[in-house]
């Protein structure tokens, strides 16, 4: 779905279990208008992978900020044997800044 409404190569493979049967949609765009509950669905389905998607980077950009305030607190203690961390945290929290500006 996410390839007929952007136009794109799909890039997911789909495996079933038992004999099934598909149908190719051959004008995406006119087959959407046409159908307009079948965009609704499409529409429900992705809005619900998308708030997955966003609790998960929420949950996980909370943990990377709570290793990072630790990374920090170890290196007040031991000075700098661990620098190195230090080093690596900072360049994770970069790379984190830079993904979300280039995301759409």
């Amino acid at each position: 779905e996410i390839s007929m409404l952007l136009n794109s190569y799909h890039n997911a493979t789909v495996r079933t279990l038992e004999k099934s049967s598909f149908y190719i949609i051959e004008d995406p765009d006119k087959f959407m208008k046409d159908h307009p509950e079948v965009a609704l669905f499409i529409a429900q389905l992705l809005a619900r992978r998308l708030a997955l998607l966003d609790s998960y980077f929420a949950e996980l950009k909370k943990e990377f900020f709570s290793l990072t305030n630790r990374v920090q607190q170890a290196a007040m203690h031991h000075g700098s044997d661990t620098e190195m961390l230090r080093q690596f945290w900072e360049d994770a929290e970069r790379g984190m800044v830079m993904r979300r500006h280039k995301m759409p």
